[in-house]
Parts: structure tokens; C-alpha cells; sequence
């Protein structure tokens, strides 16, 4: 299975490497990454990771795990005719949300996420913005409609976190809930 993890400009970087690793730890997963220059620019302010909690350089650091990475729109990624089966924007900025949602694809993670929907692949969107308002809900919803997974980076108390890594995971595992891929991430709750 072919998944492209897209990262725009939004605070989440610590989100995106935890589920790059994850994935990129399953032998039947081939991950490749696709940033916008917003996310270049995150980066340099906010860790990339957690418990690093050192900005840093992105396109190195994504390199540093054995994964591909790119932010030009010439990716082969950009075009239809490479399409993964899945597509997650981890995080999504709502710049990145609006333009999926009017069909802009002025960056590559949009870009991908447009040929995901035109070919009918999965599309997961990590949005990350609070509070919402009216526009963004809009653009959400209207997503949602068109069969986008919405998974809003909230965390959980019931599993007990005892540290920002336990919230991290609890997040990556919702997002890999609904891309329906296994993992143990997280307590499960029970009655």
C-alpha cells in the first residue's frame, strides 16, 4: 500500500513525524511525504518532534527516517497518474482545508489531495485551527460530504496520558482508525 503523508503550514509537526514513523515501521506500507514551503517554515519554529522539541530542518529530518520527501510541484506525486491509495494531511492548515475545498491546488499537498478525490482514493485531513469559525466549518463539512475523513487532533483523557507522547499517540491512532490500518497506540476504551 502506497500512502503520501502531506505537511502544510500549520503548528502539528510533532503529529506528522510520530505518524510517519509508525507507518513507515509496517512492511506492507510504503510512505513518501509531500510539504508545502509553509511547512518549511513551521519548522523552523516548532519541533518537528517530541520529546526533541527542537525546531528543525524538515526536508532533512524527514530524510533522517528513510522516507522521501518533496515540496515541488514537478513531484511525480503531483500528477493523477501516480495517485496513493491514501492521502493524510497531517497537519492541515486551513489555508490548505479552503483550498482542497475550492479546488485550488496552489501547493503540493493540495495538489495531492485533489488527485486523490478525482480518482475516488482516501483522503484524511488533520485540521488544525482553533476556534473554528463559520468559513472553516463550512469548508470542513463540505469535504466531509465528499467523503473526506475529518480527524480534528483532540486528545483524550480516558486512557490516562501521563506525558505529551501519550497525547500524540492517541491522536495518530485515531488517524490511523479510520485509514483502517491496525496498531496499539492507545488504550481502547472500556466499560
Amino acid at each position: 500500500m502506497k500512502i503520501v503523508v502531506g505537511i502544510t503550514g500549520a503548528s502539528g509537526l510533532p503529529l506528522s513525524s510520530r505518524l510517519i514513523d509508525v507507518l513507515r515501521q509496517n512492511s506492507n506500507i510504503h510512505v513518501h511525504v509531500v510539504a508545502s514551503e509553509g511547512a518549511l517554515l513551521v519548522a523552523r519554529e516548532e519541533p518537528c518532534t517530541y520529546p526533541d522539541l527542537k525546531p528543525c530542518d524538515l526536508v532533512k529530518y524527514i530524510k533522517s527516517m528513510g522516507v522521501g520527501i518533496d515540496v515541488s510541484l514537478s513531484s511525480m506525486y503531483a500528477s493523477s497518474s501516480n495517485v496513493p491509495d491514501k492521502v493524510v494531511i497531517v497537519p492541515a492548515s486551513m489555508k490548505s482545508v479552503a483550498s482542497i475545498s475550492l479546488g485550488l491546488a496552489n501547493t503540493l499537498p493540495t495538489r495531492v489531495a485533489l488527485n486523490a478525490l478525482r480518482m475516488g482514493r482516501e483522503l484524511v485531513l488533520v485540521p488544525r485551527e482553533t476556534p473554528l469559525g463559520s468559513i472553516e466549518l463550512g469548508h470542513l463539512y463540505k469535504l466531509s460530504t465528499l467523503g473526506v475523513k475529518i480527524v480534528p487532533p483532540i486528545p483524550a483523557f480516558y486512557p490516562n496520558p501521563s506525558s505529551i507522547l501519550d497525547i500524540i499517540d492517541f491522536i495518530v491512532g485515531k488517524i490511523l482508525d479510520v485509514m483502517k490500518i491496525d496498531h496499539n497506540l492507545y488504550k481502547r476504551y472500556k466499560h
